[in-house]
């Protein structure tokens, strides 16, 4: 998969008549994730046609499948804009099927299961209240302290689900010392908008950064975006700049490192923005890293990397958060180990039922 996707970046050399290659290709376990990708990316370089006819049609189902859904989500979208539009709520949405439109120009290029929303803290209450009056009245429980809450509503007449992320910030609670009115100061206001807005470039880069190194860069599809954000934006995105401004908001090494893995394994990206730094140690991330499932769940070798991931945040403050919710991991996170029928222990209990779970992890084999 990484051949073709360096060809689609760059000029490798690539054997676009192989059958065989592509039927690989075709039984990768990311192939599903980034079909859509693939085929808006063979299209924009005119290789589409080159390649063989069975791949074309898979490509082809699974980008109509993803317009389907992001046509829906788009519609959702909307109408819940439109609302805060009204209300006279500034809202920023981010990702989802305005990145798809934005950076690949089309919408069926990425899929979108959600809706990610941004409001300034002082509005979250009033954005909460707007969401459930339009049925979003289902809330998932989520971690104290997190940087958004997640709200569904399911609908009557297709049992479809739909979902919306609502976010004050983009960080968890002391990780960060990002300045969000910077953020919403640099905000580009949305065509037929006044309260709608959307990321600027650059900011949506660094949040791209930071959203690939959040999820461990465990797909292709984050290397994707990053790569694909690189080639649209080149010479106007200033990696000057992005470090300057990361530093200052204490987020440096992550986006840093972020940048580090993706021109590791995509180095032709150089020739179209050079990347001014020296280190090209990926240090914690390897290959195996893709497909595998962010979560405490992957117990002690996810255990023994985010260990590793303490070099990636800026100051001492922030690895010791850092470990703290890797030790001592809140009950919302550390039921998807030990099972909700454990949630009612006392915590003591708990946290032994964890690192039984975690040590009996390193003795037994398993799938991703």
């Amino acid at each position: 998969m990484l051949n073709l996707l360096q060809a689609l970046f760059y000029n490798r050399d690539f054997d676009w008549q192989d059958e065989a290659i592509f039927h690989d290709l075709l039984n990768d376990a990311q192939f599903d994730q980034i079909a859509p990708q693939l085929y808006i990316l063979l299209k924009n370089k005119h290789r589409f046609d080159q390649v063989p006819y069975f791949f074309q049609q898979a490509l082809k189902s699974a980008s109509l499948h993803t317009l389907l859904q992001n046509m829906f989500v788009k519609a959702d979208m909307k109408k819940v804009l439109d609302r805060f539009e009204s209300l006279g709520v500034e809202t920023i949405p981010f990702k989802g099927p305005l990145f798809s439109e934005t950076y690949y120009g089309d919408l069926a290029a990425r899929r979108s299961r959600d809706l990610d929303i941004l409001v300034r803290p002082e509005e979250i209450d009033k954005a909460i209240t707007i969401i459930k009056a339009l049925g979003y009245l289902h809330e998932q429980k989520g971690e104290p302290e997190h940087f958004h809450r997640i709200f569904y509503r399911i609908h009557p007449k297709t049992n479809v689900v739909s979902i919306i992320e609502l976010h004050w910030h983009f960080l968890r609670s002391g990780t960060s010392s990002l300045n969000m009115d910077m953020i919403w100061n640099a905000s580009v206001p949305i065509p037929h908008y006044h309260y709608i807005h959307t990321l600027s470039d650059f900011h949506m880069f660094y949040v791209i950064c930071l959203h690939a190194w959040n999820h461990e860069l465990n797909g292709w599809k984050h290397f994707i975006d990053v790569a694909q954000m690189i080639l649209m934006l080149q010479d106007s995105l200033n990696y000057h700049d992005l470090f300057v401004f990361a530093k200052q908001q204490k987020t440096y090494r992550r986006v840093a490192r972020t940048l580090i893995i993706v021109y590791h394994e995509f180095p032709g990206l150089n020739d179209i923005l050079p990347l001014p730094l020296n280190e090209t140690q990926t240090f914690w991330w390897s290959p195996k890293e893709i497909g595998s499932r962010v979560g405490l769940k992957e117990t002690l070798p996810t255990f023994i990397k985010r260990l590793k991931q303490l070099s990636d945040y800026d100051n001492t403050k922030q690895k010791l958060i850092f470990l703290k919710r890797e030790l001592l991991p809140d009950p919302v996170i550390m039921n998807q180990v030990t099972g909700t029928d454990h949630s009612r222990m006392p915590r003591v209990i708990q946290y032994m039922y964890l690192y039984f779970k975690r040590i009996e992890y390193l003795f037994l084999r398993h799938d991703k």
